[in-house]
C-alpha cells in the first residue's frame, strides 16, 4: 500500500524536466543510527527517479531502451536507495575512509557497465530529466554512485563471508554479468568488480529483509 501511494504521486518519465530540485518525497528512520532518537533520513525525487531510470535500463536488454520505468523498477530502486542510504552513514575506520574515493570510481564503471555502456548510461539521465544531460553534468548521479561505494565499503568491514572471488567464481560469474560484460570474451579483471558488486548486494538485501520492519518508511505527499 505504501509503494502504491508513491506510485500515484511519483513523475511520470514526460515530466521529469519539471522537477522541484530536492523535493522529498520520502522519509524513513535509520534504527542503528549513532544517536539514540534513530537518525531521520530522507528520499529525494530527483535521485529516486534517476535510480528508477538506472534499474530499467540495467533490466533492458542491449538491443533495446526503455521508454520509461515501470512499477518493479521503482521498487527496486527504492529498495537499493534505502539499504545504501543506511549503510553508507555508518562510520568506517580511517583507512577504510580513505579508499572512499577510489571505490566511488569502481562503483560509477560497474553502473555504467551495468546499463550498457555510457551512451545508454546518458540516455537514462537524459529520460529522467526529459532533456538531454550527459552523466558529468548530473550532480545526484555523483551522489548515488558515493553512496553506494561507502555502503559497500562498510560491508565488506562488517560481514565475515570472503568479498574477493576466486578465478573459478569468476568464470562461474561471468555468463551472469552485465550483458555488455557477459558478451565480450572472459577478462578476469573486468568481471572482478561485477562480482564483488553482485555479493555485496545480495549481503545488502539480506540486512535490508531484516531491519525493513524497523525503518518506518513513510511516503510524502
Amino acid at each position: 500500500m505504501v509503494m502504491g501511494a508513491f506510485l500515484s504521486i511519483a513523475p511520470r518519465p514526460t515530466f521529469a524536466a519539471k522537477l522541484v530540485a530536492e523535493r522529498t518525497v520520502a522519509r524513513f528512520q535509520d534504527p542503528e543510527a549513532s544517536d539514540a532518537s534513530m537518525a531521520q533520513r530522507f528520499v529525494f525525487q530527483r535521485e529516486l527517479l534517476i535510480e528508477a531510470w538506472l534499474v530499467a535500463y540495467e533490466r533492458a536488454p542491449l538491443s533495446s531502451a526503455p521508454t520509461a520505468y515501470d512499477d518493479k523498477s521503482l521498487r527496486a530502486a527504492l529498495d537499493r536507495h534505502l539499504i545504501d542510504e543506511v549503510l553508507a552513514t555508518r562510520p568506517l575506520p580511517p583507512k577504510h575512509e580513505a579508499r572512499v574515493l577510489a571505490a566511488t570510481l569502481v562503483a560509477r564503471k560497474v553502473l555504467e557497465d551495468s546499463v550498457g555502456g555510457a551512451e545508454r548510461l546518458n540516455a537514462a539521465l537524459t529520460g529522467a530529466f526529459g532533456r538531454k544531460v550527459t552523466a558529468p553534468e548530473v550532480a545526484e548521479l555523483d551522489i548515488i554512485v558515493r553512496r553506494r561505494a561507502r555502503a559497500e565499503i562498510w560491508l565488506e568491514v562488517a560481514v565475515a563471508p570472503p568479498i574477493e572471488p576466486t578465478l573459478v567464481e569468476l568464470a562461474a560469474f561471468h555468463p551472469k554479468a552485465p550483458e555488455l560484460v557477459s558478451k565480450a570474451p572472459f577478462d578476469a579483471e573486468r568481471v572482478r568488480p561485477h562480482a564483488r558488486a553482485a555479493r555485496l548486494r545480495e549481503f545488502a538485501n539480506t540486512y535490508l529483509q531484516l531491519i525493513r520492519s524497523k525503518l518506518q518508511l513513510e511516503i510524502l505527499e
